[in-house]
């Protein structure tokens, strides 16, 4: 029984990776075999962490590890929350009929002239794209890192 507890855990934390790497959910344009390898690698090291530490952790209380278990699990799901959030405000996907057919483009979080001129100009990132095109904000995002 023990060994199918295994085995049942060890698959569990390879199917998000999996998951990932696969459909590309919540990742930004272009990035989803990064986040899938990310995500299989701190799965992998959870469990080495957990293993590690199995004695420390035995040792605790069932209260223990319960509070323990539900404080890391509020703080993953903010930090899910939050990403996600993150997300919807710096990827923006042209709506525009001439537009359509180009990729969504990730803005960085704060804007850096001339590119928060436009957005600000346009009323939104999306509007910005339809109104000028992902082709100019891209340059212009690329002339903002340098």
């Amino acid at each position: 029984m023990k060994n199918l507890f295994l085995v049942a855990s060890g698959t569990l934390a390879v199917v998000p990776g999996l998951l990932t790497l696969q459909s590309g959910v919540s990742c930004p344009p272009g990035t989803k075999v990064l986040f899938g390898d990310g995500v299989e690698a701190f799965g992998a090291l959870a469990l080495l962490l957990l293993w590690a530490n199995r004695e420390r952790l035995a040792a605790l209380s069932r209260a223990a590890v319960a509070g323990l278990t539900i404080g890391l699990a509020l703080l993953g799901l903010a930090g899910i929350l939050v990403y996600t959030g993150m997300l919807d405000i710096c990827v923006a996907e042209p709506q525009s009929a001439p537009h359509k057919e180009y990729r969504p483009v990730s803005f960085p979080l704060w804007l850096n002239e001339p590119v928060a001129d436009l957005v600000r100009k346009a009323g939104s990132r999306t509007a910005a794209l339809d109104r000028y095109g992902p082709e100019d904000i891209v340059t212009k995002l690329r002339g903002c890192s340098k």
